[in-house]
């Protein structure tokens, strides 16, 4: 089970790079900013961070930008995403980031670091607890996580929809026609750039 639910968010994740493919990407500084109510960049010089779940690249690289003293390593479930993120970072210079693919429920001999982020990722994973149990393994004794989880009152509205798209369409879904016919019927809409443009 753990193994098929990896499958599906990677293969999910090949196909729509969240948040979007590079080429319509750039540094997320909006995001990056907040970090300095946390830390100034000379309280994380010579540390080292890792963002699990880096997705393509947007934090990590603005992150890397505004913390150039700073060495920064993100990994994701995503061979695609890794493909942008490496991309974004080449095309803005940035050298103090690195990025490669990992799954966060298969970590075992990582390396400590200082500060660790996961915005938006455990709880898409089959078994969040293990995964932040290997992100804790991770951490150096002294070091910080932030780990940012989705809500269900944040997204109401969509859940709601979509608990009703999943009751009517019954325990079976896997006739994709009946699914998009009940959505039309329903008036439910998801367009099309809503998770950014796919990448293949």
């Amino acid at each position: 089970m753990e193994a098929k639910r990896s499958d599906e968010v990677r293969s999910l994740y090949e196909r729509y790079p969240i948040p979007h493919a590079t080429t319509r990407s750039a540094p997320d500084y909006a995001y990056a900013s907040t970090w300095f109510a946390y830390f100034q960049p000379h309280e994380l010089a010579g540390c080292n961070v890792l963002e699990a779940g880096c997705g393509t690249g947007n934090k990590v690289a603005a992150l890397g930008q505004m913390y150039p003293e700073t060495r920064f390593v993100g990994i994701d479930l995503s061979s695609t995403s890794v493909d942008c993120s490496l991309e974004l970072l080449a095309k803005h210079s940035i050298k103090n980031v690195e990025v490669e693919r990992a799954d966060l429920l298969a970590l075992e001999d990582v390396e400590r670091f200082d500060v660790i982020q996961s915005v938006g990722v455990v709880h898409h994973t089959a078994d969040p607890q293990r995964c932040l149990a290997n992100l804790a393994r991770a951490l150096k004794k002294e070091g910080v996580m932030l780990i940012w989880l989705y809500h269900p009152l944040g997204e109401f509205d969509r859940l709601t929809k979509r608990k009703l798209l999943h009751t009517l369409w019954g325990p079976k879904r896997d006739d994709l026609c009946e699914g998009e016919r009940l959505m039309k019927a329903l008036g439910l809409t998801l367009e099309e750039g809503h998770y950014g443009p796919r990448k293949h």
